[in-house]
């Protein structure tokens, strides 16, 4: 069996031993208290989202860092707007999402995309290449629709609240 790079996948322990139906629950629980909870009062977002919470799933003891962290403030402003539909065709290939937080501002686009796998790459060169392919058809997209801005385009690993801008892929 070939060993694994050491610094290329960060398992956490938080679904480890989870069978993949309640990982998948869990993932798009903690994606909708993402989409959710930023218009929720601060100090009544605990509350909620502990009142939503589906048997048998966690809540990661971070995810209420991710609204309070400078480097995460723009993410979830007023001015970002969560689950935002996009359809188009790229390259004769028919395109259908929804880009789950977009920020748009005088100069740039910023695409944010939620991922609960358990897997988090340390480096955008292990990120999966169907998630690389899914943000670069996203950009290609909205180039067409702001083309005097620049696009930039993230990943946001829920599993460790860690963000990952993807700037080495083109399509």
């Amino acid at each position: 069996m070939p060993s694994q790079m050491e610094d290329e996948v960060v398992e956490t322990d938080t679904v480890l031993g989870l069978d993949r139906a309640k990982a998948m629950k869990r993932g798009t629980f903690i994606h909708q208290l993402l989409q959710y909870l930023p218009d929720i009062e601060p100090e009544k977002r605990k509350e909620v989202a502990l009142r939503l919470k589906p048997d048998g799933i966690d809540i990661p003891e971070n995810l209420f860092d991710v609204f309070e962290k400078e480097e995460f403030n723009h993410l979830f402003s007023k001015e970002s707007k969560a689950e935002v539909p996009i359809v188009g065709v790229v390259k004769n290939q028919v395109v259908s999402g929804q880009i789950d937080r977009l920020i748009i501002t005088d100069d740039a686009v910023l695409i944010v995309d939620f991922k609960s796998g358990k897997h988090v790459p340390l480096r955008e060169k292990f990120v999966p290449p169907l998630y690389i392919k899914q943000m670069m058809m996203y950009k290609e997209l909205l180039k067409e629709i702001f083309p005097d801005k620049m696009i930039k385009t993230y990943l946001l690993w829920t599993e460790n609240l860690s963000l990952m801008e993807l700037t080495k892929h083109d399509l």
